[in-house]
């Protein structure tokens, strides 16, 4: 039995120390009460988070919810428990990335949709649906309302994924070849993937420990393309930069050096090193926001 303790403990260290390397400052552990708390504060994510995990876990036994708020202190816990029961967890397994991954879902601030349709329509030029060339008046209907539920139709974004780490060969695949490309064939070489030059995401992977994933392209297949990565079973998968949530950059597609060379567009590369990654990113600026958000600057 102590063996069994043992190890138990020792698994609960581990899965704390990582959460701790994913979510620096955020996190706390009250090890007489056996509870952590989380508190995020972002442009993307705004709340707190507490939960109670069973003297056995993670042996056996799932963590429970004792209190969950949002940034305005918005009691947000059934919602948060509704997110744990969608995300079938088993005992036995760690699960707490997972959990606190959900509880940013949960309480994700969100750009009101009425600003991503002015803001498109303004910059372009065009005029809105209702006609009005600066905005959206005071006429709009319900049905004109609905459109402003999707994104810009040529909206960018880049984003930037920490994993604990990337060493199977079929993640690594999939991870360059979107299946949106029409690409994801197991028999293609790990080096690159294959370009779409008229809807496409290009792109830097980083296999070994930490794994590092670098997206930018059009807003809906990048979206697309790290759901399909997300169900994959990871032991750990963060978002860690979402250009969408820094509204400076809010279209915002990043440059590639590979992407100078010949049909260079619309391909994401796998490298060796973080060295590479660095220097295979165009523009200072981007190559700064890169190091902040893996933690070397």
């Amino acid at each position: 039995m102590a063996s069994t303790e043992e190890d138990v403990a020792s698994r609960l260290d581990a899965e704390l120390s990582l959460l701790d390397a994913m979510y620096p400052s955020s996190v706390t552990w009250m090890c007489q009460s056996r509870e952590v708390r989380f508190k995020t504060s972002t442009s993307a994510s705004s709340g707190e988070l507490q939960l109670r995990l069973p003297d056995t876990y993670p042996g056996s036994g799932l963590p429970s919810v004792i209190s969950a708020c949002d940034g305005t202190r918005n009691d947000v816990r059934e919602r948060m428990r509704c997110a744990m029961r969608e995300l079938g967890l088993v005992e036995g397994e760690e699960c707490l990335d997972r959990v606190v991954g959900a509880f940013e879902g949960v309480v994700r601030v969100r750009v009101p949709l009425i600003r991503w349709s002015f803001l498109y329509f303004y910059e372009h030029g065009l005029r809105t649906p209702t006609g009005s060339e600066t905005g959206i008046d005071s006429t709009t209907s319900g049905t004109n309302m609905q459109l402003e539920t999707q994104d810009p139709p040529s909206s960018s974004k880049t984003v930037i994924i920490w994993l604990h780490h990337l060493l199977a060969t079929s993640k690594r695949k999939l991870a360059i070849n979107p299946t949106l490309h029409g690409s994801a064939n197991p028999s293609l070489s790990l080096s690159t993937s294959t370009p779409n030059t008229h809807q496409s995401i290009s792109g830097i992977t980083k296999p070994g420990y930490p794994g590092i994933l670098i997206f930018s392209g059009a807003s809906r297949l990048v979206d697309a393309h790290v759901r399909e990565l997300k169900d994959l079973n990871w032991q750990a998968f963060q978002v860690r930069y979402d250009s969408t949530d820094d509204g400076a950059d809010r279209r915002c597609r990043w440059g590639f050096v590979h992407e100078e060379s010949e049909n260079g567009r619309g391909r994401i590369v796998e490298v060796e090193t973080m060295a590479e990654v660095v220097k295979g990113i165009v523009g200072e600026r981007e190559r700064g926001v890169f190091l902040r958000c893996v933690g070397v600057k």
